[in-house]
């Protein structure tokens, strides 16, 4: 049992499962020294409200990881100035939920349009959360959130580069517009994510920033080159 919640035993042995491969997820979050993020797990008295704000108290404790480096235009490079990003990650009995800041020194110019779901491009603004939850490095899941709060999910397949809008996962998120760029929450329950429940490899984790201005930056959470 929990608090008071009575879970049935296959709940519970997925929780182990899940939490199990958490330890490694997030050590394995990128291959690099640049990445060693931490998670904090949140207990009975934790609330969260889902409003893309930052600021209950969980948060506060959650350690910041904010160690990005730019795939576009020049790889390996540090972020432009003024364009911090943070990240940060919560777990929850059911669900991880990653928090990011993204600090922009022009916010007057952030792109971000109410369009449908699956409609966020590279023209806006947006957070991605890609996660490998069967660890083989041949597909992961990702989700972007652009900061009108839309939403765009799918797979992407490494064999072809490709990605693949069609999956719909059962996933929350929100975003909030801020004077010195914008935050946006992302929950992922754990049902959602495909992973075996047992025999995986370790979790593979990477956020990434879209920049749309003049020089289309993007910035990732693992230094990763064009090759």
């Amino acid at each position: 049992a929990h608090g008071n919640l009575r879970m049935h035993p296959i709940w519970t042995l997925l929780r182990c499962a899940v939490i199990a491969s958490l330890v490694f997820f997030l050590a394995a979050w990128a291959t690099s020294s640049l990445a060693q993020p931490r998670a904090v797990s949140l207990d009975g008295g934790d609330k969260l409200t889902l409003d893309g704000r930052l600021d209950e108290p969980a948060w506060q404790r959650a350690p910041l990881h904010e160690r990005f480096m730019q795939y576009l235009p020049t790889d390996r490079q540090p972020p432009p100035a003024g364009y911090r990003t943070t990240v940060q990650v919560l777990a929850q009995d059911d669900a991880l939920v990653i928090g990011v800041r993204a600090y922009d020194p022009s916010p007057q110019d952030i792109r971000a349009p109410l369009t449908r779901r699956d409609q966020v491009k590279r023209d806006q603004d947006f957070i991605a959360v890609v996660i490998d939850a069967v660890g083989d490095r041949r597909a992961a899941q990702f989700v972007r959130v652009n900061a009108a709060g839309v939403i765009a999910d799918g797979m992407y397949i490494a064999a072809g580069d490709s990605e693949d809008f069609a999956p719909d996962f059962d996933v929350d998120a929100a975003a909030a517009r801020l004077e010195d760029g914008y935050s946006v929450e992302i929950r992922l329950p754990f049902i959602a994510l495909r992973y075996p429940h047992e025999g995986g490899a370790p979790w593979r984790m990477m956020v990434a920033r879209s920049v749309p201005r003049a020089s289309s930056t993007l910035l990732l959470s693992a230094p990763l080159t064009k090759d």
